[in-house]
């Protein structure tokens, strides 16, 4: 399954709450097994033997992408083609530009007025990334967040008018594979802009660099999480990898 999965909201628990089914199932009688795994589910108007219409789209530092990664990503799309999907190339609208300077004002600001009481209170506890975030996001306007939080909005429900007509949308996770080392955990540019508009996005492992792994990226619009999780099934057929597990 999935590597990596970001989901629209993650569910919280709700205690003494059954589902209205649930209850049903009580009255009725135990319930048939599930299935062992939910099928990609085609568009309508579509032949359910078609795989999916996925998006191609070159988002984030893309000049700084590693060969290895690029030629990952490109043989991942020949795959899905050659398996009966369709891979097109997808320009976003110019207004997805400004996602990454947005959603760093929105993380400063945030930073800073969760964090400032505990860098004050114990300035020599805490790194200096944090304290420095923390500061950024004091000298941040409030015009400023209002706007990157207004821009937010507009963005999340034009992304699903963007990709209208494709299942999901396919990127890059990552410039290459990860960095050596436990100093940092890489560069999270190409994630960025969905972690931005809040829609479901995951990693699928589909080739290696140095010993290490590279992946692809699928996401959807706005609270399409399962249709994202019914595609990336399908396409982790189709890559087809071997489960490595590292010895311990």
């Amino acid at each position: 399954m999935p590597r990596s999965c970001r989901p629209v909201h993650p569910l919280g628990h709700r205690r003494g709450l059954r589902p209205r089914a649930a209850r049903g199932r009580e009255r009725r009688g135990p319930a048939r097994a599930a299935p062992a795994a939910v099928p990609h589910r085609p568009g309508a108007g579509r032949r359910a033997a078609c795989g999916p219409r996925l998006a191609l789209v070159r988002i984030g530092p893309w000049d700084q992408a590693e060969p290895a990664a690029l030629a990952c990503l490109e043989a991942a799309a020949e795959r899905f083609r050659a398996a009966g999907g369709r891979v097109e190339s997808l320009a976003l609208p110019a207004s997805f530009d400004g996602a990454a300077e947005a959603a760093r004002t929105i993380l400063a600001c945030e930073a800073s007025a969760i964090y400032a009481p505990l860098v004050s209170g114990h300035p020599d506890k805490v790194s200096a990334p944090l304290r420095d975030l923390v500061d950024e996001g004091a000298g941040i306007p409030a015009g400023r967040y209002i706007a990157a939080r207004q821009l937010q909005a507009e963005l999340r429900t034009g992304f699903g008018a963007a990709v209208a007509g494709f299942d999901a949308l396919l990127t890059l996770p990552a410039p290459g594979a990860a960095p050596e080392g436990l100093a940092y955990t890489g560069d999270p540019s190409f994630c960025v802009p969905f972690t931005y508009l809040g829609v479901p996005c995951l990693t699928l492992p589909a080739g290696d660099a140095r010993g290490l792994p590279l992946g692809i990226q699928l996401v959807a619009p706005y609270r399409n999480d399962l249709r994202l999780l019914r595609i990336a099934r399908w396409c982790e057929t189709v890559l087809d990898r071997p489960r490595r597990f590292p010895a311990l």
